[in-house]
């Protein structure tokens, strides 16, 4: 749902402004989660559902969407097959950080787990800053067009060019039913997708699954996201 945000801001603010914003805000917001209580009481539950949930969720978002952009626009042959290769870094990164996070936490706990989390978001600042950024569109020289010879006897006044129409807004195209059917399917399949990120290391813990071996279930999510987002996105 924050993605209705992020599309305006970046066209607002700027794709490389946008994305670097969100960027620190993602560091930021898991650092301070770092600090919270435990999550096992009623306070600390509810500061990491914000920390993580609102504060995480959308900076990320930001930083998602700008890349997303910034993909489209530098490729046009080959436009999804790119934006398939781009999206597949969040598997990767679903793959490996699982492992990492559980062995952290295991040795050195949640808090300085976080940290680390924190220290490896600020890292990956580095090629936003010097990467992200839009193409330089460059347009051939065209001849100007050449007037046609007045006709004698003709006193029409030349017509004047229509006014520039002024861009949708983005909210114009839920006018459209196919978006609407589409956004919302959306909507309804992420509740789907996110239910495992939930509730599957603890339903292998249940089922007798050793708890060392748990989460690599998660991982093995992250490289089916890898292999669906390089191969299924060009179809």
């Amino acid at each position: 749902m924050s993605g209705l945000l992020a599309g305006p801001i970046i066209q607002k603010y700027g794709l490389r402004n946008v994305a670097v914003t969100g960027h620190v805000m993602q560091v930021l917001f898991v650092a301070a989660a770092a600090f919270s209580p435990m999550v096992g009481t009623d306070g600390g539950f509810i500061l990491m559902i914000v920390l993580f949930g609102v504060g995480v969720g959308f900076s990320f978002t930001l930083c998602y969407s700008a890349v997303l952009v910034a993909t489209n626009a530098w490729f046009d042959t080959q436009r999804a097959f790119a934006v398939g290769i781009g999206s597949s870094g969040a598997g990767i990164g679903q793959a490996a950080f699982n492992i990492l996070m559980y062995e952290l936490c295991s040795r050195y706990g949640w808090q300085a787990s976080l940290w680390v989390w924190a220290g490896i978001a600020l890292v990956c600042l580095t090629p936003v800053l010097f990467f992200l950024r839009l193409p330089v569109l460059t347009q051939r020289p065209t001849k100007p067009p050449q007037q046609a010879e007045p006709v004698k006897g003709d006193n029409k006044q030349e017509e004047s060019p229509p006014p520039p129409q002024a861009r949708p807004s983005p909210l114009s195209f839920f006018q459209d039913p196919v978006f609407v059917a589409w956004f919302f399917s959306l909507v309804l399949a992420s509740f789907g997708y996110f239910s495992p990120f939930t509730h599957l290391v603890k339903h292998a813990q249940d089922v007798g699954i050793d708890e060392d071996q748990a989460p690599t279930l998660m991982s093995i999510i992250g490289a089916c996201d890898l292999s669906a987002d390089t191969r299924l996105t060009p179809v």
